[in-house]
């Protein structure tokens, strides 16, 4: 088996997921080398990774000086007696002794002549003898089978010896025979025998009842004392991901693509390379400067090779079968047989019987707690898509009406199957529900993901009376979830297209919430002046109708401007007074965030004991009530703490647990700015390879934010990265690469009226100046940044500053 490369990616053939069954196999390799024999029937289904595994077994017998010959069964020679042993007798042929090899070749012109053409060359071809008395064809393939086992056993006796007979279920009759008869003396010899078959074709010649040979072989091996078993299943998740990433050079994928390359392929690892490839060339992945990113898009569709494997599995199959099946399907991967029944209006104990049979005669479904469930969602798809279009939405109609009678409360699941049936006023209310439970759990990618389907559904409810007021309920969630995910451009469209919605019957707090989204979304932009706009038109709109705490709200949003802007004095009072107000009214998220924000002024103080006190403060109220993106932010801020005092292992540990979590919610844009600090912290460690790595990551996920701070935020960061790789190579292009991203970073900052980070651009630019040699130019830019952090009471900054200005008098 070959797996797919995928194309401008570097091929790794590293062995993934694999080392319990490999740490398996070297121990049976030490027990042959001690003069121990035996049998390993190694099964699982096709793809899962049986030959890459003997592959691993073949290297680690050579480190070990063990003889390790293969052989395989193929399809072509299926009926041609013996054919499993070619491989064999031709290593036979290539390491034998002389006097073996002359045995072997007296053997097949004897007994096996038909052999001969796939061993000799037609030169050394000699005529067929004939074995004294013409013994029948029965006993000479038993004589035959005597022969080549004396002759293996010969030659382990010598050297230790490995077989691997791969693809069994393609072998004929005589092969099996000679298997069987080989394992039962495989034990007098250290001679070590690997079997690979799939067990779905043991089920598939039981219900044809064509060649029972297989079952009785395995049936037979597997009851033998000198023979053991080993099962490959699909890989786990992460296992999957170690896969992917050793077959792309460097990846940024997002999570959703992850769990559904896992759960489609079922883990299997050809499955998976197969459909990596599709995506490839569907351009859903593309490589960009060496890093292989996700484009917009899901991408459709089965690859061919992995539709012709589901296809082998499922044929023989009666069309009542496929029916049940299909209709199983719409359940999903996991399914009750009596909900079956109640869709398709047959008798349960009908149903129940027939897939209770299907699950011991095939190896497409599986009995499980409460039900059944398909061997793999491929599976489960591949019978989905043979129902024909007005069939499935019966069905999915039949079974939401069925469930939402019993379980009103799964909404995410009613949502799903009157959505698939073609009912959106019925989809509806479930979406809209499901997109609130997501947004509770910080599953922000769900919750936008079923707020889209909820437009879509509106879209097709022309006659709905409420649609204007509906949409722009819906418009106004889904420009919040996308700000939390920092994708604050396409947030602004959403508040936009609400405020052309709006009207006086849709209520104030309609407008307060597009005004107050509208503001952040200008934040992001650095637009300081008209985020405050909106901010007190959020305000007004919200005057006499709005919650209590919404003034609180702006007002830390207020606090946020001053942060930004590195007011600091301002900053710290406006966030105190939020913080105050918080505390008497118990409301414990703003209360974590203006601690957040208070723990961030504190830092660029220089007050880090104050500020991880607040962040302490923040994270205790952020796990109170359950809140991930509060507690992302707050993780991320104490790794910023801790990297400005050199505790770089201590703050790697807070940026991946915030990393984790970023992940989690789907959150671009929080992501985004932990891979920077990551890639700043690995730089300042002396990691370069590794910083630039995860800049590069970062740099995926802030093309996708219209967050100016934070690009340019990501500009200081690529030129620290290049002046410590400059440090490394040499190299005197890098520091002028590096100098103009600190000069790019720093005008930004400007314009951004930041000081804080346009004196951090200049202190870093004085460091690449003095390295290259530029020492006044370098005194210079550590004097505007001595300045410039005197001007916003930062005691830290200035005081790192006058420092290397002493160091580069001395």
């Amino acid at each position: 088996m070959e797996y797919t490369n995928l194309p401008g990616g570097a091929v790794n053939s590293a062995l993934v997921g694999r080392e319990a069954e490999l740490g398996f196999l070297r121990e049976r390799l030490e027990e042959c080398l001690a003069g121990d024999g035996g049998t390993v029937a190694v099964s699982g289904e096709a793809g899962v990774g049986k030959t890459r595994l003997m592959d691993a077994v073949a290297e680690e017998a050579e480190k070990r000086r063990l003889q390790c010959w293969r052989s395989a069964a193929d399809p072509a020679r299926s009926e041609v007696a013996g054919s499993l042993f070619l491989g064999v007798l031709r290593a036979l042929r290539s390491s034998g002794s002389q006097r073996q090899r002359q045995a072997m070749q007296k053997s097949v012109e004897e007994l096996v002549s038909h052999l001969q053409e796939g061993l000799f060359l037609p030169a050394v071809r000699r005529r067929r003898r004939t074995v004294a008395g013409d013994l029948p064809s029965e006993w000479q393939l038993k004589l035959f089978c005597a022969r080549l086992a004396h002759h293996l056993s010969e030659v382990a006796q010598s050297s230790p010896l490995v077989l691997c007979l791969e693809d069994l279920h393609w072998a004929d009759a005589v092969s099996l025979q000679w298997l069987r008869y080989l394992c039962r003396k495989s034990g007098a010899a250290p001679l070590l025998i690997l079997c690979t078959y799939r067990p779905e074709e043991i089920l598939l010649q039981k219900r044809r009842e064509d060649r029972l040979d297989l079952a009785g072989t395995m049936l037979d091996l597997c009851g033998s004392p000198h023979c053991q078993r080993l099962e490959l299943k699909g890989l786990a998740e992460m296992e999957t991901r170690a896969l992917i990433n050793s077959r792309l050079n460097r990846a940024e994928l997002g999570e959703e693509l992850l769990e559904r390359l896992h759960r489609e392929s079922g883990g299997v690892p050809l499955f998976v390379l197969q459909y990596l490839a599709l995506l490839v060339e569907q351009g859903v992945l593309r490589e960009n400067e060496q890093l292989w990113t996700e484009e917009q898009g899901a991408g459709t569709g089965v690859p061919d090779t992995v539709r012709a494997a589901l296809w082998r599995r499922a044929r023989g199959l009666s069309p009542e079968e496929q029916s049940l099946l299909g209709c199983a399907a719409v359940q999903g991967v996991e399914f009750k047989g009596k909900l079956v029944a109640q869709v398709l209006g047959r008798a349960s104990t009908e149903v129940v019987r027939t897939l209770g049979r299907l699950a011991r005669t095939t190896s497409l479904i599986h009995g499980c707690e409460g039900g059944f469930r398909f061997a793999h969602a491929l599976l489960r798809s591949f019978f989905y898509e043979d129902l024909a279009e007005p069939e499935r939405r019966a069905f999915h109609l039949q079974l939401a009406r069925i469930l939402e009678r019993r379980q009103k409360k799964d909404v995410s699941r009613l949502a799903y199957h009157f959505s698939q049936a073609g009912a959106p006023a019925l989809a509806l209310p479930y979406l809209l529900a499901g997109a609130g439970e997501a947004r509770a759990a910080s599953d922000y990618r769900r919750a936008r993901c079923l707020l889209r389907q909820g437009l879509d559904a509106l879209e097709r409810m022309v006659e709905e009376q409420e649609y204007p007021e509906r949409r722009l309920g819906i418009l106004l969630e889904l420009a919040e979830i996308e700000g939390r995910q920092g994708e604050w451009n396409q947030a602004e469209v959403h508040c936009l297209e609400a405020l052309r919605l709006w009207g006086p019957e849709a209520g104030e707090v309609s407008l307060g919430r597009a005004m107050l989204q509208l503001g952040r979304a200008r934040c992001a932009r650095g637009e300081w002046a008209l985020a405050g706009r909106f901010y007190r038109e959020a305000l007004a709109g919200f005057s006499g109708s709005a919650p209590e705490g919404v003034g609180a709200q702006i007002q830390l949003e207020q606090g946020s401007i001053a942060l930004e802007r590195t007011l600091l004095k301002e900053a710290r009072a406006l966030l105190e007074e939020v913080r105050l107000w918080a505390m008497k009214s118990a409301d414990i998220i703003l209360q974590g965030e203006a601690c957040l924000r208070l723990g961030q002024a504190a830092g660029m103080a220089g007050l880090n004991l104050e500020a991880i006190l607040r962040c302490s403060e923040a994270l205790r109220a952020f796990s109170k009530a359950g809140d991930k993106y509060g507690l992302c932010q707050t993780y991320c801020c104490l790794g910023t703490l801790l990297a400005a005092q050199g505790e770089w292992e201590r703050a790697l540990e807070y940026y991946t647990q915030s990393e984790v979590l970023a992940r989690q919610m789907g959150a671009a844009g929080a992501l985004a700015y932990v891979l920077l600090h990551q890639a700043r912290v690995l730089a300042d460690a002396g990691s370069g390879e590794a910083a630039s790595s995860r800049w590069q990551a970062a740099r995926v996920h802030l093309k996708r934010a219209a967050d100016r701070r934070r690009q340019a935020e990501g500009v200081k960061v690529e030129g620290i990265i290049c002046r410590e790789m400059a440090k490394a190579a040499g190299a005197a292009e890098l520091y002028r690469a590096a100098e103009a991203r600190l000069q790019q970073a720093r005008w930004v900052f400007g314009e951004l009226e930041n000081r804080f980070e346009e004196a951090e651009c200049a202190l870093e630019l004085g460091m690449t100046l003095w390295v290259r040699g530029g020492a006044a130019e370098a005194r210079q830019c550590w004097r505007e940044a001595s300045e410039l952090f005197g001007q916003i009471g930062a005691a830290g900054g200035r005081a790192r500053s006058e420092e290397l200005l002493a160091t580069s008098a001395a």
